[in-house]
């Protein structure tokens, strides 16, 4: 039957040690200054920043600055 043969794909070292450590995570990682502080960079800085800057640009239009003619015609009148 199939699949019992000379396979076409060869195994990458590289790869299965990828998935080795990825599965054993737990029992190789250590909680030191380098991850709490990557932690707390991609779980509070990065959300805050954004938090801010989407507050601060509110209703600005940022967009309609860079064209030359508006992105909105105040007279627009809706079809009947």
């Amino acid at each position: 039957m199939a699949g019992h043969g000379r396979h076409l794909l060869h195994t990458d070292p590289a790869i299965e040690k990828f998935g080795y450590f990825r599965e054993n995570m737990s029992l190789y990682y250590k909680v030191n200054l380098k991850s709490t502080s990557m932690a707390l960079l991609y779980l509070a800085v990065i959300p805050v920043t954004l938090m801010y800057v989407s507050y601060k640009t509110e209703g600005i239009n940022i967009i309609g600055k860079r064209r030359d003619r508006p992105a909105y015609d105040h007279n627009y009148v809706p079809r009947t």
